[in-house]
């Protein structure tokens, strides 16, 4: 048998690629290993920039293209032979900035004290912050790749291009947190959400992992939200005008527990994670992690149409229950399975239409595989999962 070749380890190569263990080419915007599973590829470092610095240009957006060759043009599993490399004009970045505007900004809000903040607030605040600027347009042309299918590689190509550039600028201002960048972070974060969760939906794959993979990803890249969030008085001082979002996150939490048959359901979760109590640690984030659950369910059943809850829980995510989830522990893919469940409420949304169920059917099934005494843990959140494709089937 002939010897694995070695290969020189790099801390620049993308997530996914470093969750497989795998050596990454560090191609940009997408490898080309991301590209052949045909997942979203992420970059941890500030990949890009140091490679334009590296070549002594400038990383302008708008020349910025993604690598020549097939994965650009096999990223949404289309096949595009002749795929050039993709140059975003002055004129496309209007009509995408006057698509936020009209048409991508109304599918964030819940009310119009939200769609204030998203078609004023947020865009007065990128004005002063270029990633933020990047997480708009890259959400925009998302949002215009969903509805328009015949030009969907394109803008979705774009979209990917914008979301590296935004991604890169973020993880730089993490780094030098201050009162004049908070608004920026926390406004981005929020957008990153939904970009993260959107791009395999607007691009479904072949990849069943993609859904689980965008999860784990979007908890890692929301972990310097938390510096934020525990800032005395931010809200009150820095993020005030932010304060619809957080008011009406606050009265949902009350009364605590949800009711009925996901009463049930979390009952029975927690007490699959009594079993673990011997272990002080693993318990905690186990009851962590199904407390976030609780809140966000009881916040679903008070108010349906109030997201907040839903995109707030991968921040309340502790970094033990993500070690835990993955290294495959079978409780944690429990407890994030029924975060399928609450993802389920947001399916009308074009951003996550099918990420619950893909979710839910994903992680079930390795459990199903790997423990099948497990198996009987996840039929709530199948069931839920089929009455949910039946109901939009009707």
């Amino acid at each position: 048998m002939p010897l694995r070749r070695s290969h020189q380890k790099s801390r620049l190569g993308c997530l996914p690629c470093k969750k497989r263990h795998i050596k990454c080419g560090e191609e940009v915007p997408i490898c080309r290993n991301c590209n052949n599973r045909r997942v979203q590829c992420i970059y941890k470092s500030s990949h890009a920039q140091i490679e334009y610095v590296s070549n002594g240009s400038s990383p302008d957006i708008r020349s910025q293209a993604p690598t020549p060759g097939p994965s650009a043009a096999c990223f949404c599993g289309h096949v595009c032979p002749n795929a050039s490399p993709t140059n975003v004009t002055r004129t496309e970045e209007l009509h995408l900035y006057a698509h936020y505007i009209s048409s991508a900004s109304c599918t964030m809000s819940n009310g119009s004290n939200d769609l204030r903040i998203w078609q004023n607030v947020i865009p007065e605040e990128a004005v002063q912050h270029e990633f933020l600027v990047d997480g708009l347009l890259s959400l925009s042309s998302l949002h215009f790749a969903e509805q328009n299918p015949a030009s969907r590689l394109h803008y979705t190509e774009i979209a990917m291009i914008y979301q590296n550039s935004a991604l890169n600028g973020y993880k730089k201002t993490l780094n030098n947190i201050s009162s004049k960048n908070r608004g920026a972070i926390f406004a981005f974060s929020v957008l990153l959400n939904v970009l993260v969760i959107a791009f395999p939906n607007v691009c479904p794959t072949s990849a069943d992992s993609s859904h689980e993979e965008s999860v784990v990803l979007l908890i890692e890249l929301l972990q310097g939200l938390q510096i934020i969030l525990q800032t005395p008085n931010v809200f009150q001082e820095e993020l005030a005008k932010y304060e619809p979002f957080v008011s009406r996150y606050r009265r949902a939490t009350e009364p605590l527990k949800p009711g009925g048959h996901v009463a049930n359901a979390l009952s029975s979760l927690r007490a699959r994670a009594d079993c673990h109590a011997d272990n002080i640690e693993r318990h905690t984030a186990y009851l962590s992690g199904i407390e976030s659950l609780e809140v966000a369910f009881r916040s679903i059943q008070n108010d349906p149409e109030y997201l907040g809850h839903i995109l707030g829980w991968p921040v309340t995510v502790r970094a033990k229950l993500l070690v835990l989830f993955k290294q495959r522990d079978p409780m944690a893919i429990l407890i994030f399975i029924h975060y399928g469940v609450l993802l389920l409420h947001a399916r009308h949304r074009w951003w996550a239409k099918n990420t619950g169920i893909c979710l839910i059917e994903s992680l079930a099934q390795y459990v199903t595989s790997n423990h099948p005494d497990w198996t009987g843990t996840t039929q709530w959140a199948r069931t839920q999962a089929g009455m949910a494709v039946q109901q939009d089937g009707d």
